[in-house]
């Protein structure tokens, strides 16, 4: 049988129920597991990808374990991405493709390169996205212990037509880092372009240079519904918790923002101006290495409802009343305490009532 050509225009691969363990592609643009080219559809089901390690540095290179190229899309459900390195996208590399991600674990994968783009990479411990009108979809999932050397130490996506969508929906993003020797930003999710909504989630523990959850840029909608960050780290920036780069638009509804440090100022949001509005949110003991800037939220947002803002004053040896974080009413109080439990994921409040306490189900497998 001649077809004339033994490639499929649009091929669909399918894996289920697989390891894919000590793949070697240094001398290729990564992939390392699995590399779809030429617009094929990826789907991965119950499968587990170990210690899958691609080129070093690179600009255009990606995905330790799995690189996608071109159309159609790429789900996985249910499956751990561990140990996976590459220049970017420590574990997954996607580039115009889709991204669906359902209930699956990814743990200590990372991005390797330097410098970001244009640069030698290290952009995305666990997941690197380029690409146009292309929608990014991840529910159920968790991302620990990540690492990446310039932008995303979880995460790492960038748009260009203001169409893309990001969407996330219960995920757990804990402890990722960007080095502090990188100077880079987004220890958490670094997301640029379109659209983002994350809601339900938690992001927590992660660290960088500046933005140390999550970082926005260039965002035309924004939509926070839910999300706790706890114990961010900017080392020597600003939003420890959050940083916009404008311009970014949206609302910020039920978070809770507590005890994340910024070695500048602004601990909990920078740059996060009345484009966007906050309601129904608690921000409180968050921490600077500068006290006398701003110490909670470097510009002010727009008020909505039920906003409270915990110590009034900032912090030694700076005296006064730290600035409020939007244009309207905010109760200002000294008798907020925050805690989280870190086996349930849950949030301990006194002083305050949180819009979000925690998951019912602790996201991933």
């Amino acid at each position: 049988f001649d077809r004339g050509d033994f490639r499929y225009a649009t091929p669909t691969l399918t894996v289920q129920r697989l390891r894919f363990v000590n793949g070697y592609c240094k001398d290729a643009d990564g992939g390392c597991a699995i590399l779809q080219k030429n617009g094929g559809t990826t789907i991965v089901i119950d499968s587990s990808f170990e210690n899958n390690i691609g080129p070093t540095i690179g600009q255009d290179v990606a995905g330790g374990a799995l690189w996608t190229i071109g159309g159609g899309d790429t789900t996985i459900v249910r499956s751990v991405f561990r140990d996976n390195k590459c220049s970017n996208g420590g574990g997954i590399g996607i580039l115009g493709s889709g991204l669906y991600i359902y209930n699956s674990h990814f743990q200590n994968n990372q991005a390797t390169g330097n410098g970001g783009n244009p640069g030698l990479g290290g952009n995305g411990g666990a997941i690197s996205f380029d690409g146009r009108g292309r929608i990014n979809s991840i529910c159920g999932t968790r991302f620990t212990s990540n690492q990446g050397n310039k932008f995303g130490g979880a995460f790492f996506r960038v748009s260009y037509n203001g169409n893309e969508t990001n969407n996330f929906d219960s995920v757990l993003v804990d402890s990722n880092v960007i080095p502090i020797d990188s100077n880079g930003l987004a220890g958490g999710l670094y997301i640029q372009g379109g659209s983002a909504s994350i809601r339900n989630s938690i992001i927590a523990n992660n660290s960088a240079g500046g933005a140390g959850g999550l970082f926005l840029a260039d965002e035309k909608s924004v939509t926070l519904i839910g999300v706790n960050f706890y114990e961010n780290q900017a080392y020597t920036g600003l939003g420890a918790a959050v940083y916009c780069s404008n311009p970014v638009s949206g609302s910020f509804t039920g978070l809770t923002v507590a005890n994340n440090y910024a070695g500048a100022f602004g601990a909990a949001f920078a740059s996060c101006g009345t484009t966007v509005t906050l309601s129904s949110s608690v921000i409180a003991n968050n921490t600077v290495g500068n006290p006398w800037p701003a110490n909670a939220c470097t510009s002010t947002m727009t008020h909505g409802t039920n906003v409270v803002q915990s110590p009034m004053n900032k912090q030694s040896p700076a005296s006064g009343t730290d600035s409020p974080c939007t244009n309207g009413p905010v109760t200002m109080t000294n008798s907020v305490s925050i805690s989280l439990d870190k086996t349930t994921w849950k949030i301990q409040a006194t002083g305050a009532q949180v819009g979000y306490v925690g998951p019912n189900i602790v996201p991933g497998l």
